[in-house]
């Protein structure tokens, strides 16, 4: 999974440039650009970010994801 998502992250969210011609948030320019919300919204994303999270965080027995009380 992890490496199917690098795939996704390279192919999608990733773009560089030999020159920066980027413009960051800060005002920086930069050589790289990482955009991941096409990678969590493009469903196949969404299914491996959520997946590999979840693998993650199982073990723990977290009381709550995202605002939803599991608890109930």
């Amino acid at each position: 999974m992890k490496q199917r998502l690098i795939e996704l992250i390279i192919d999608k969210a990733f773009k560089y440039s030999k020159e920066p011609v980027f413009k960051l948030v800060s005002g920086r320019m930069s050589n790289y650009y990482f955009n991941c919300k096409t990678i969590t919204l493009h469903p196949e994303g969404m299914h491996l970010v959520g997946s590999i999270i979840y693998d993650m965080i199982h073990d723990s027995g977290p009381a709550g994801i995202g605002g939803f009380d599991t608890r109930r």
